[in-house]
């Protein structure tokens, strides 16, 4: 069976022999296949597969130990992720540039068979490396046809904030939990996601980037544009990362640095109510030299 999954405009087809379970957090970003993509390949295009296998054997390359769940080996030009239940390999995942190869034992097949079980085997936050993205804990709102993105721990109020957009600014939300950040045209996009936290929001739609709010809570409203470094020293913790491959990381936080150099990032600290929406407007605002919002 063949299946295609378009996320941050990035094209990924499945071809597994099985049926994947169709939840709601996935069905916005399920399209048809069409074969002809299949020929194009492109950048922005993944092809993963999945084969039944007696045993996984991959003891040859030197491990990793990341979680229990899983390790990774690092090969030749490619890394191999070695998923267990309990003590015991079912699967592993070779990663080799746009081409993915999942080899699994046909008797854990339902740790397979959902939509999110898959995303989390496949690891979009490697995909997302492929094409120049990366992963942002956050709420994303599209408000005037721009994206606001509100950051912070669990906890923190980033969903707090987002609802009060929606309820006194007319705002859309578009993720309650996870933005992916691509840079297009020039630009710096956000892109809804099937992970939404606990506000089941999964949007397939995306903005450009106008600002970024790191939320903290506060006895009273405050605003204050962030520098460089301190920008990064509160995103940082917030995006997806691998931090035992220091690969992945450099490259990580060069598209951070790009990131928090082009997009303004601002600390929130505020109460949650319309006052802090207000304190926020003020700053959008403020930016004159754009005449879409005014």
């Amino acid at each position: 069976m063949l299946y295609l999954y378009t996320i941050a405009e990035i094209y990924i087809f499945i071809e597994i022999p099985f049926p994947i379970e169709i939840k709601e957090d996935s069905k916005d970003f399920l399209k048809p296949v069409d074969i002809k993509e299949l020929k194009k390949f492109e950048d922005n295009q993944v092809y993963v597969t999945f084969s039944p296998v007696d045993k996984i054997t991959v003891i040859e390359h030197e491990g990793i130990k990341v979680e229990s769940r899983y390790e990774v080996k690092k090969g030749e030009h490619k890394k191999i992720y070695v998923y267990s239940y309990g003590d015991f390999p079912y699967a592993c995942l070779e990663n080799k540039k746009n081409r993915i190869i999942c080899r699994y034992i046909e008797k854990y097949v339902h740790l397979l068979k959902c939509s999110r079980q898959l995303f989390n085997i496949l690891g979009m936050e490697n995909i997302f490396l492929l094409s120049k993205t990366f992963i942002l804990h956050s709420s994303f709102i599209c408000w005037k046809g721009k994206g606001i993105l509100f950051s912070a721990p669990s906890g923190y109020g980033k969903s707090t904030q987002a609802s009060l957009w929606e309820k006194y600014e007319k705002a859309e939300i578009l993720n309650g939990d996870r933005a992916a950040l691509r840079i297009k045209d020039d630009e710096w996009h956000a892109y809804g996601m099937p992970y939404a936290g606990t506000s089941g929001i999964y949007r397939n739609e995306s903005a450009p980037v106008k600002i970024v709010f790191v939320i903290r809570k506060a006895e009273k409203n405050s605003i204050r544009k962030l520098p460089l470094p301190e920008a990064l020293r509160y995103l940082y913790p917030e995006v997806t990362v691998h931090q035992w491959d220091k690969e992945f990381v450099n490259t990580i936080m060069d598209y951070l640095i790009c990131f928090a150099t082009q997009i303004p990032i601002y600390m929130l600290e505020c109460l949650p109510e319309k006052s802090a929406v207000e304190l926020a407007k003020t700053v959008l605002e403020s930016q004159k030299e754009d005449e879409e919002w005014k």
